[in-house]
């Protein structure tokens, strides 16, 4: 089914959505058996888990939890401006990349505790910027 006035090929916002849903619950699943002291440079668990629950609030608030075809999703809400469609699917992809990202470096440190994560902080802070600023429920 197909999204109502939809004119682009832009990835639907509620897969998007969804793909970061899922992406958190893979990186939860890379936390698993690690001590703290192998993540202490890390964001921690609970901190992702609250930044998930963030996430789950915008999307329940602004219909981006809801198949395109609802006329209460986002991808209807925002089916006429292109501009902002685009712009939210990329703040949901990049969210996705960094998500995959930070689960990299916690896979990277439980096959080696000594592994460099020199780039989990620039992930960390842009997913909770677009927690706490981008996907802010007006």
């Amino acid at each position: 089914m197909s999204c109502i006035g939809s004119t682009t090929t832009t990835t639907h916002l509620h897969v998007l959505f969804q793909a970061c849903m899922n992406a958190f619950d893979v990186l939860f699943g890379a936390y698993v058996g690690l001590s703290k002291d192998a993540t202490k440079d890390l964001i921690s668990e609970a901190k992702m888990r609250d930044l998930k629950s963030k996430m789950q609030q915008w999307g329940r608030s602004f219909g981006a939890d809801q198949h395109c075809s609802s006329k209460q999703s986002l991808d209807h809400q925002l089916r006429l401006s292109e501009s902002q469609k685009a712009q939210t699917a990329r703040e949901l992809a990049g969210m996705v990349a960094d998500i995959d990202e930070l689960k990299g470096m916690i896979t990277a440190r439980r096959l080696d505790p000594k592994t460099s994560v020199a780039g989990a902080q620039s992930s960390v802070n842009r997913i909770t910027a677009a927690t706490n600023g981008t996907f802010k429920a007006k």
